[in-house]
């Protein structure tokens, strides 16, 4: 088995973003497609495995013109696809702040640019299946593993001794999730994979196993924080979710309170899958 691994980068994100190319004996396939897109030998793979929807793993793809048959979970595709989702990505970040802080804005717009010229590619040229149904899969060489949390389409791979683990670990990062309960236990099921000894992150280094136990519990512990003290700051009466952010976020970094805004927002629809709050997502700006 032979990995190689291909990082680009553009604004607004703060490191460059991976793509995989994976030769196992006469089968190759490509693992996301990054920002920039894969050299034009790895665009030859007839597949392309695609962790999750956020722009950041597929823009590659569309600007690269890919030709080969991308899969993805279903309701990866539905996204990829132009379905709406509800609580996912730059948009409903954009619904749930209401009127966003000035230094979010030209980051949220980028995004949601990003996005559509994703979803025009789709409807353009872009060939998609289900992940169950392509070759790698089919054959038994990848298993895909569904490990939502970070988003809600969210699939990890496992190739005998590596794990292509998306945005499920980020190396020396942090994180946002939509929902902690499921990010918990999709680390959990992850780890209890006795397999793969190397992680392939979609930013960043690879690392081994004994890294992503490490980060894992530091990553968990750090999001179970911030989740408490927004419990313990609710009040009775209704208050606007962005209402929250400088207490959990106070930084002047866009970036950081741009990570932030789809942290809180996860934090908060965490907190009422748990019957511990409710959140009204019908008017804008959000209230909880």
């Amino acid at each position: 088995m032979n990995v190689r691994r291909f990082s680009t980068w553009v604004e607004p994100l703060d490191r460059a973003a991976n793509a995989y190319l994976v030769q196992v004996d006469d089968l190759s396939f490509l693992v996301d497609g990054g920002v920039q897109g894969p050299p034009e030998y790895a665009l030859r793979a007839p597949y392309a495995l695609v962790t999750h929807w956020h722009w950041d793993h597929v823009l590659g793809l569309a600007r690269a013109k890919y030709r080969g048959l991308i899969c993805a979970s279903h309701r990866a595709i539905d996204y990829l696809s132009g379905a709406t989702p509800r609580f996912e990505g730059s948009a409903a970040v954009m619904r749930a702040f209401g009127e966003a802080p000035q230094e979010l804005r030209p980051l949220l717009e980028l995004s949601l640019a990003r996005v559509n010229e994703v979803i025009g590619y789709i409807k353009g040229e872009g060939r998609v299946a289900p992940v169950e149904e392509c070759e790698p899969v089919q054959t038994g060489v990848v298993k895909a593993v569904s490990c939502p949390g970070h988003s809600d389409d969210h699939l990890c791979y496992i190739v005998g001794d590596h794990a292509f683990v998306g945005d499920l670990v980020n190396p020396d990062a942090g994180l946002s999730v939509l929902d902690l309960e499921d990010y918990i236990a999709s680390l959990l099921g992850l780890l209890s994979y006795g397999s793969w000894s190397i992680a392939h992150p979609g930013h960043g280094r690879d690392v081994d196993r004994g890294y992503v136990a490490k980060w894992a519990a530091e990553s968990i512990s750090g999001k179970l924080r911030r989740v408490v003290k927004l419990a313990s700051m609710l009040s009775v009466e209704w208050r606007p979710l962005a209402s929250y952010l400088d207490a959990l976020y106070p930084s002047e970094n866009p970036f950081v309170r741009w990570i932030g805004a789809r942290s809180l927002l996860g934090y908060a629809l965490t907190l009422e899958k748990m019957g511990l709050a409710e959140l009204n997502t019908e008017g804008q700006p959000w209230t909880i």
